[in-house]
């Protein structure tokens, strides 16, 4: 591609004709969608808040429905009469109708009441009351509509509403002739029909409550159903139920997806979309649904989306106008540029790949340009680079082979001329805890983190004298000092500088740094015996620590002392107090013993760590010898630890620590074992005789070999339950277990769990479950 062909095409300026015409109709596509959907998703949070309100209230006349008819069952059912008629063979014609009254009674009393019915089991026969019959002894309970229900449904749910038919329609759809309520007893005839008392409501009394509900929340454009739990729909308005549809399908998969008893969702699609409210009953498994036409919901939303549809294709008229005319005036520079580079520029300029139009040709001609530059740059920064590094190198590392002519080199790269009067100064600055810093930082980044901290040596220390800094490519860098005026004093200026130092990397890169300062020379010869030097004085850091600043003066008295020295003595005393468990004067001998190494010379030191730690693995081991029970101590990471410690401070709170542990453990251990051992002796005693009732704390005591208030409180501190307190607890908790089975009274109940006092048996009973005996047992014969 050539300049005139990429210029005279153009075809950048119709990419950003297209670009901002495209833009343009996506932006505004965007907004109207975006508004469209929030719109309607605001429409449908509305509706499903008044939806829940008008659910909510239904619900609850549900439920409260539920409850009169209960309490009218439960009125029944423990009515004399209703109770005989139920229980008993009456033979007697007028024993019979004054039992039935009773019937009366109950129906008369309760006007939503369709009409009672009682089922005998011993003779079979059903009594039954309406106020336009009575049935002293049927075969077939309310025109045989109870007994047949009973027959088809042999697991009817109990203290339910469930509707009742058998009145099947010409559509498939059925009338609900009542909502029975039963209420079983515990008899049962031989073919295994419980005892019952059935109370019937009229269907007319519950859809009329729903119905005035409905009008009063104003959904004359939906409909309330109802479904239970089978999936079966009811129509209140037809007063009419029908087996599962698509719509109770639907419903519940909603339930069983959410999870949730109360929830809205839109169903069908086209004109049969519809918005779908549900909640569910708590007193039986009845749930509510609301059934509002999509299309009446969102009449309005409809409206604005055409005109929202109209609004679009007038604006996408405009905007195409006015993308041309912003798209000639965004070109213009560009057109400038390219007769610019086309008057410069005699070699076509290579653009990225792939693209072929003004600006590749302007990007190309740019980056070579760019690039040739660069590549000079950097070929003569680096070669720079390069030789500076090796000439400094060389220097530090073999100062002595350096002839005059390679000084005068060196002076000249790194601008480091000596004068008559100069003297040089090395100081290495060691990178604290390398090794760990190595493990986690990749190579490259630990040239750079090097790289970094080499620049903040060099310009705080040159701010006193002239100083060149080199990476020795392991744990340290090397600071080259040249003092101008040797007389002045320079020792505390430069060790504060060197605090400065640490403190900026410490704050920057979270890297401490430890100084070695070397004595000074006058002769350039000699710097590479002043780097020796700072190496044999890095090596105290171990009695200084990290960030200490470490000078030929402050490690005199160490370069004088002899070579380590074994104290039998001391190792006889740290074996004994270590065997005895006396941790003081286990830590009295670690205390000596580092003492003596922290005065050793530095070849040294490490002897009187290594011989430390084989007297503690040689005492270690004699203690485990005769032990069950292992003492913590490994002793290769003890060698380990000691080896990689970088200061005499870290060793020490090292060995006091595995030290302690190991005493600590083993004076625990022994303790521990005694408790769990007591503890479960206790166990043990308690569920073999919670039953008797002289059984108490005095005898587990005396068990134990403890005093009543030390094992009591043993106990509590492990299980978090004094030793009577458990005992109650057990025997309580096997009470609850027997007055399950209906054969053992409560009497007896309380005596086999160990109880002699009714009433503080009944006392505890209730603090614990918060019901009595009694009230638990007919609750759970109830259930």
């Amino acid at each position: 591609m050539n300049i005139s062909q990429s210029y005279r095409s153009r075809k950048y300026l119709f990419t950003i004709l297209l670009s901002v015409s495209v833009l343009l109709i996506v932006v505004l596509i965007g907004a109207t969608v975006t508004l469209y959907a929030n719109t309607e998703k605001t429409v449908l949070r509305i509706q499903q808040s008044a939806n829940e309100k008008m659910l909510s209230q239904t619900v609850y006349s549900v439920d409260s429905a539920n409850e009169l008819v209960k309490n009218a069952a439960i009125s029944a059912y423990f009515d004399p009469d209703v109770n005989s008629l139920m229980n008993d063979d009456i033979t007697q014609t007028y024993m019979l109708y004054q039992h039935i009254g009773g019937l009366e009674r109950v129906a008369k009393s309760f006007p939503f009441l369709h009409s009672v019915a009682v089922y005998n089991s011993v003779n079979g026969c059903y009594y039954s009351y309406a106020p336009n019959a009575i049935l002293p002894c049927t075969m077939e309970g309310i025109n045989g509509t109870i007994d047949q229900y009973r027959k088809a449904n042999p697991d009817i749910p109990k203290l339910k509403l469930i509707p009742v038919s058998t009145r099947p329609t010409p559509d498939g759809q059925s009338e609900i002739d009542f909502f029975s309520y039963f209420l079983f007893g515990s008899k049962a005839s031989p073919d295994g029909t419980y005892n019952a008392v059935i109370v019937n409501v009229k269907p007319d009394w519950l859809f009329a409550q729903l119905e005035a509900i409905s009008r009063l929340n104003g959904s004359g454009s939906g409909r309330l159903l109802l479904m239970n739990g089978d999936g079966y729909m009811y129509d209140p308005e037809a007063k009419r139920w029908t087996t599962g549809d698509g719509l109770s399908h639907a419903v519940r998969e909603r339930m069983s997806q959410t999870g949730t008893t109360a929830n809205l969702f839109v169903s069908g699609s086209g004109s049969n979309k519809s918005i779908v409210s549900y909640m569910a009953s708590k007193a039986n498994d009845w749930s509510v649904v609301s059934l509002q036409p999509y299309d009446q919901v969102f009449r309005d939303i409809l409206r604005m989306r055409w005109i929202s549809f109209t609004l679009i294709g007038l604006f996408l008229l405009l905007s195409l106008a006015g993308s041309v005319l912003i798209s000639f005036k965004l070109y213009r520079p560009i057109e400038m540029l390219l007769r610019t580079i086309r008057g410069q520029l005699r070699e076509t300029a290579p653009g990225p790949e792939g693209r072929k139009d003004e600006w590749a040709y302007i990007s190309g001609a740019f980056q070579t340009a760019i690039g040739k530059m660069q590549a000079l740059a950097s070929e003569q920064h680096a070669q720079g680079r390069i030789v500076q590094t090796y000439l400094f190198k060389k220097w530090i590392t073999d100062s002595g082979g350096l002839s005059p002519l390679d000084l005068i080199e060196i002076e000249e790269q790194l601008d480091f001329r000596l004068g008559d009067r100069s003297r040089l100064l090395v100081v290495q600055l060691l990178f604290d805890n390398y090794r760990e810093f190595a493990g986690h930082v990749e190579e490259r980044d630990r040239s750079a983190y090097k790289f970094a901290v080499s620049n903040i040596a060099g310009e705080m220390l040159s701010s006193l004298h002239r100083t060149a800094v080199i990476d020795m490519s392991h744990d340290h860098l090397v600071a080259l000092i040249r003092l101008d005026d040797p007389d002045a004093d320079w020792t505390a200026p430069l060790q504060g500088k060197l605090a400065d130092i640490h403190e900026t990397v410490q704050r920057y890169y979270h890297i401490s740094l430890t100084a070695a300062v070397s004595s000074t020379c006058d002769q350039y010869r000699d710097v590479s015996r002043l780097y020796g030097q700072t190496i044999e004085l890095a090596k105290y850091k171990l009695i200084f620590g990290r960030r200490a600043v470490i000078t030929p003066d402050s490690v005199e008295p160490n370069r004088l002392a002899g070579q380590y020295e074994p104290s039998p003595a001391l190792e006889k005393k740290l074996a004994e107090a270590l065997k005895s468990g006396s941790r003081e004067t286990a830590s009295a001998c670690i205390d000596e013993w580092f003492g003596t190494i922290r005065r050793l010379h530095s070849d040294h030191m490490v002897y009187g760590l290594f011989h430390l730690s084989a007297v503690l693995s040689r005492t270690f081991g004699e203690m485990n010898a005769s032990r069950v029970q292992q003492l913590p101590y490994d002793s290769q990471q003890a060698v380990q630890r000691l080896v990689s410690a970088e200061s005499l401070d870290e060793a020490k709170r090292y060995v006091l620590d595995a030290i302690g542990e190991a005493l600590q453990n083993s004076k625990a251990t022994a303790a521990e074992l005694t408790h769990r051992l007591m503890i479960d002796t206790v166990k043990e005693m308690v569920d073999t005789r919670y039953a008797d009732a002289a059984f108490c704390l005095q005898q587990v005591a005396t068990a134990v070999r403890m005093s009543p208030a030390h094992a009591s409180k043993l106990f509590k501190l492990q299980e978090g339950l004094s030793i009577p307190e458990y005992i109650t607890e057990v025997r309580l908790h096997h009470a609850l277990r027997l007055l399950a089975q209906e054969e053992y009274s409560v009497n007896t109940v309380m005596e086999k769990v160990g109880f002699d006092n009714q009433s503080y048996f009944f006392r505890l009973f209730k603090k614990k479950f918060g019901t009595t005996p009694k009230e638990y047992r007919m609750k759970n014969v109830l259930n």
